[in-house]
């Protein structure tokens, strides 16, 4: 059965905002921009050299792996669980070394150890390596999110996104939205979209992955879905894949890097847009 038609037969389906429900890039150069003003100039070349590599795959950090910060290892990962590490400057740690300092699946805080799942996270490791204060990063980000809520920041809708959402709610399926992102610009976003009336429930600041579980929990719980009747949708697989998995819900993820192998989701799509190439559909 193909996704759509699996997907209409679903009572909820909760999205991801960022890289799910729009595959606009270029704000993260701004971002980038935003981290470099506020790193000390010193840092700045370096900073530069390293997240062109890290976008290039020069370098070991990349898109799917992650950084803890606390030691500045970079490490490789299948599931949360670590495979490789290097130092910063590329020197791999042994086997024994990996097996010895990770022999638990990572636990992602997003201070100490970030999951580099998806773009966002790419200058934000590389700043925390080069020593930008945490106020500093939540500057850039939110600098960058205001920018997003610009009329200089181009959007283009998935077409016949917004009339299949609209016809699965008419004929009685809920849908949900959960982001890590703010809410102002969140719903500047949806608007930009034609989204801003397409959610039954809006979960901003979600904090995912550490409170994913706990929202779609209470996101069934109100609806009166069960799991099985449920799909969670989404880029990042820490984030939206593996919570919804643990729990049974169906999952789509919309791997545009690449990353998955075959049995990370019930379904894997380079971007929703895909899922619509043949044309609009409708229920």
């Amino acid at each position: 059965m193909d996704l759509l038609r699996s997907l209409e037969a679903c009572k909820l389906i909760v999205f991801d905002l960022d890289g799910t429900l729009y595959e606009e890039t270029h704000h993260f150069d701004y971002y980038a921009e935003q981290i470099a003003a506020r790193l000390p100039e010193a840092a700045r070349n370096d900073f530069w050299r390293d997240y062109r590599d890290a976008l290039d795959g020069r370098h070991t950090l990349r898109i799917g792996r992650a950084y803890d910060a606390a030691h500045d290892l970079i490490l490789a990962h299948r599931r949360g669980r670590v495979t490789d590490a290097w130092h910063w400057d590329g020197a791999p740690l042994s086997a024994t070394e990996v097996e010895q300092r990770y022999p638990e699946p990572l636990t992602f805080d997003r201070k100490e150890l970030l999951n580099v799942g998806d773009q966002w996270w790419l200058p934000a490791s590389v700043a925390v390596h080069y020593g930008i204060a945490e106020k500093a990063l939540g500057e850039a980000f939110l600098a960058t999110r205001d920018f997003m809520q610009s009329e200089a920041f181009h959007m283009r809708p998935i077409p016949g996104l917004f009339e299949w959402i609209d016809a699965f709610r008419v004929h009685g399926g809920k849908t949900a939205l959960m982001t890590n992102s703010p809410e102002p610009d969140s719903r500047t976003i949806l608007k930009k979209l034609g989204l801003d009336q397409a959610f039954d429930a809006l979960i901003f600041w979600a904090e995912k992955p550490l409170k994913t579980e706990a929202h779609l929990r209470a996101l069934l719980e109100r609806f009166q879905v069960a799991p099985t009747d449920a799909a969670s949708v989404g880029d990042n697989w820490q984030n939206d894949i593996a919570p919804a998995r643990r729990l049974g819900m169906k999952t789509v993820y919309i791997d545009a890097f690449g990353l998955a192998e075959g049995d990370d989701a019930d379904w894997i799509l380079p971007s929703l847009r895909t899922a619509f190439a043949a044309g609009e559909r409708r229920i």
